[in-house]
């Protein structure tokens, strides 16, 4: 009789995660790279501001992040997360860029 009452339950659990997973609401994030360069993502709500792909520059400068402001040179803690539909725009710097070969 106990597996005959689990069936519908776990049913029901499974229902309502996909449910979840799919109509989750979506908002528009804008990524403004430079004054004439941006990109359009969806992300779902809840989800990283950050993208896994990091812009880059011809002529040295390296990223350091996300500003919410495009005159501010606040960088965005890399753990935020969209709520809403945003614009962010990136902040460049000089420095050093350290790539390391895992072979």
């Amino acid at each position: 009789m106990k597996k005959h009452f689990l069936l519908p339950f776990f049913f029901a659990v499974v229902c309502a995660a996909l449910l979840t997973v799919c109509f989750a609401e979506t908002v528009k994030v804008t990524y403004h790279m430079s004054d004439t360069d941006s990109a359009t993502a969806l992300k779902s709500q809840g989800e990283r501001l950050y993208a896994t792909i990091t812009p880059t520059r011809d002529d040295g400068l390296i990223f350091y992040g996300w500003s919410a402001s495009a005159d501010s040179s606040d960088v965005l803690p890399y753990a935020t997360t969209v709520t809403q539909a945003t614009e962010v725009y990136a902040v460049w710097g000089e420095g050093y860029e350290w790539n390391f070969d895992t072979d």
